[in-house]
């Protein structure tokens, strides 16, 4: 896939391809309903403090997230991170990664609990898999629209700056990370780890990710690529994190990726919005990769800290 030759190209292509994306998926709902947010139990910890929350993301489906924000008193609304799970994982286990270093640089931290992919859900929502393809839709629909569902939450906290919203993830959370912000320009600064590579990528060197079958968009190959989608995200700040012995996702389609995506950003002249940063790991949410991933976010969402 050859990069727009025109930024005036590129606009036209991105309207089109925003809409082919949402309707592979099956479509979003007409409309947002209330999110009616419940609040559950409240705790304070070092050097922050947590709330679980719930919200509806469609009407009668609740998604649950952990809230953190700092202890001391910032001023002003506070910038705010969502945090993406991977396969298996849950909100909880985001916390010990990520919540106190957010947290201490002034961010509200939300992690939610990523709907069919938590270990309670995940073999059902397998099968749920298998029949939304015969059905017409797939499971990174209720996903992204989960994001989009967390942005409106957030954007209803009277504590949080709607225009100060970034959003990272491992894996499945990555990959989210990057649609979710493809999709939704109210995410200003996007951090995917281990989870970009173009799927062209994923044949040719064969990974084992294919067994799960809801992590695809049906037909996506007939139109475009990982490579062109997170592109989608331009001119707003990425930084694509990824591992050199990373077995899902190859490094050489995220090096694919990167390099679409700063043709694109080229177009805009915002070349320094885009950069890789790479560890030599295998498929995981590194140490060095999360302090490049922060530094990321201060860069852009807290300017001159």
């Amino acid at each position: 896939m050859k990069p727009p030759h025109s930024k005036e190209a590129w606009e036209l292509r991105s309207r089109e391809l925003r809409s082919l994306l949402v309707d592979l998926m099956g479509g979003y709902p007409s409309r947002r309903g209330p999110l009616r947010p419940k609040v559950g139990k409240k705790q304070k910890k070092g050097g922050y403090s947590t709330e679980e929350v719930s919200f509806e993301t469609v009407p009668e489906v609740r998604i649950s997230a952990l809230v953190a924000k700092p202890s001391r008193k910032e001023p002003g609304r506070l910038p705010a991170i969502i945090i993406l799970h991977g396969t298996g994982q849950d909100k909880g286990m985001m916390e010990d990664d990520h919540f106190a270093e957010l947290t201490r640089r002034g961010y509200l931290v939300i992690a939610i609990d990523q709907r069919h992919y938590t270990p309670r859900t995940l073999l059902s929502d397998m099968r749920l898999a298998q029949e939304a393809v015969v059905r017409g839709y797939c499971l990174y629909r209720n996903l992204s629209w989960d994001v989009t569902r967390t942005v409106d939450y957030l954007l209803s906290r009277d504590d949080v700056d709607g225009k100060r919203i970034g959003c990272t993830g491992l894996s499945l959370g990555g990959q989210m990370t990057w649609l979710a912000a493809a999709l939704d320009k109210r995410i200003k600064v996007a951090a995917p780890a281990c989870g970009v590579t173009t799927l062209e990528s994923m044949f040719r060197e064969g990974t084992d990710v294919w067994s799960s079958i809801g992590a695809f968009i049906p037909g996506m190959l007939k139109h475009t690529d990982v490579d062109e989608v997170v592109s989608l995200i331009a001119p707003r700040p990425l930084i694509i994190l990824s591992a050199t012995n990373d077995e899902i996702f190859p490094l050489s389609g995220a090096k694919e990726a990167y390099k679409f995506a700063r043709a694109v950003y080229s177009l805009y002249d915002v070349e320094d919005r885009v950069r890789m940063f790479t560890d030599e790991r295998f498929h995981s949410y590194s140490n060095k990769m999360r302090i490049a991933a922060y530094d990321w976010f201060d860069v852009w969402l807290t300017p001159g800290r």
